[in-house]
């Protein structure tokens, strides 16, 4: 049985893979948390790593404060995907909000890359 690893309160990677050859960022809707994601892992080729992004303010985070603003949320969202996009090839799922809070990263990223 594999841990699951915290890198930042942002990434929860919760059945780590020691080399990928690409990880899968998800992005959950407004009324979940990071665990919606914890089997996908099971579902998908074993070299594919699943990296679920937790939000302020949710499940671990609980106590946090929630991020309302972008110009709050993207840029520390971002400063904490980078030592982990830098590793290996990587794609980003979204659902609902999270599809949009993708989407503003994936944006924001162009501007470091």
């Amino acid at each position: 049985m594999t841990s699951t690893i915290t890198l930042s309160p942002w990434i929860k990677i919760f059945q780590p893979i020691s080399q990928p050859k690409q990880r899968l960022f998800c992005f959950h809707p407004s009324t979940a948390g990071a665990s919606l994601f914890r089997i996908w892992g099971k579902y998908l080729p074993s070299n594919i790593e699943v990296c679920a992004i937790q939000l302020s303010g949710r499940e671990t985070r609980i106590k946090e404060p929630l991020m309302t603003e972008w110009d709050n949320l993207l840029p520390t969202l971002t400063q904490a995907l980078l030592p982990l996009i830098e590793e290996y090839p990587f794609v980003f799922f979204g659902h609902s909000v999270g599809a949009l809070i993708s989407f503003e990263v994936a944006r924001q990223l162009r501007t470091v890359f």
